[in-house]
């Protein structure tokens, strides 16, 4: 018998998923494209290969979430390989003040405005620095939990969110499973993971026993990146998993979908 979680908590608050393709601005489109041109090449290679190198793959994926996340001299030593000299230049000027890190930050002055904290999700190194300083630089109160903070320390930062602070920046994996925290009803996922079963903990993390208030769960995706094809593989693995426990059919061709990446990524 399958059981879903409004069978035994009907009186959880609503929850509303908001998606925000933001537009890139030119200096991230410039480095972003260049990456993406340089893993095209490795993808359409390696796809079209009987036994393909999976780690030459995952590798010309990596560079392309940091580059449609992190286009600045923090997310350059994750694919610099990818880029020129005139792409690694424009990377290097780069401060945090571009479209997709200006988007979390309204979303979290527009909770602030209201009286409400946030939660910040990221699973990119890099980006984590970048969002606690571009956060603190617009005046929140910033709590940050990464793969540094000890097991006890995660649970305690995450009560503190309570003690007047705003916003919780967090690495993804260190904070997404077995933590309640319903001092929040605002979270905002900035990258995906290629399990839907990450990002759904997650947002699990504030529609708990104990939510008063409505939660919004906001996705802050750069448009015209990898990021999206990621929600849409995301979205087939999970309806895939749901069409199994209800016995549903469905296909899904993750190797035509990698192609679909790498040609709209370079577009």
């Amino acid at each position: 018998i399958r059981r879903l979680k409004a069978d035994f908590l009907p009186d959880l608050p609503a929850k509303q998923r908001h998606i925000h393709h933001v537009p890139m601005d030119k200096l991230h489109a410039a480095v972003y494209y260049e990456v993406a041109g340089a893993a095209k090449d490795i993808l359409d290679r390696e796809l079209r290969r009987d036994d393909p190198n999976m780690g030459a793959i995952s590798k010309a994926l990596w560079w392309m979430r940091y580059a449609a996340s992190v286009p600045s001299k923090e997310g350059l030593p994750y694919f610099e390989n990818a880029l020129g000299e005139l792409g690694t230049a424009v990377s290097m000027t780069m401060g945090t003040d571009y479209p997709k890190v200006r988007k979390v930050v309204d979303l979290v002055q527009q909770a602030r405005a209201k009286g409400d904290k946030t939660i910040v999700f990221t699973s990119l190194r890099a980006f984590h620095g970048v969002l606690c300083k571009a956060l603190k630089e617009a005046g929140c109160r910033v709590l940050s939990v990464t793969a540094e903070t000890s097991t006890q320390k995660r649970v305690e930062k995450a009560w503190e969110l309570r003690n007047g602070y705003d916003v919780l920046v967090a690495s993804t994996n260190c904070l997404n499973r077995g933590v309640t925290i319903t001092e929040a009803n605002h979270m905002i996922i900035t990258n995906l993971e290629w399990s839907p079963e990450v990002t759904e903990q997650a947002e699990d993390r504030v529609h708990r026993p104990g939510q008063t208030k409505e939660v919004h769960i906001h996705y802050v995706l750069s448009a015209n990146t990898v990021d999206g094809k990621m929600l849409d593989l995301v979205g087939q693995k999970s309806a895939a998993l749901h069409s199994v426990l209800d016995r549903v059919a469905q296909d899904t061709d993750v190797a035509a979908l990698l192609e679909q990446v790498a040609e709209e990524s370079a577009m």
